[in-house]
């Protein structure tokens, strides 16, 4: 892989990132919001972005790995 094409997949691994962390802060922003009236799928929810960090995590160090 030219430097080039390394810049280019580091802006998108940043990018993508960082979309992944926005879309599950409005997730968790939710929950705040309806853990009183709807505990149980604010619950279901928080489970879900469990699962999505520690899936994104692993994403990150196989795209990270790639990147070496």
């Amino acid at each position: 892989m030219t430097d080039q094409n390394d810049g280019a997949e580091e802006l998108k691994l940043h990018e993508d990132t960082i979309q992944m962390l926005f879309a599950i802060s409005l997730r968790v922003e939710y929950c705040l919001e309806v853990i009183d009236e709807l505990p149980t799928q604010a619950r279901a929810d928080l489970e879900q972005v469990v699962s999505d960090l520690n899936e994104l995590m692993f994403s990150l160090r196989e795209r990270i790995d790639d990147l070496k």
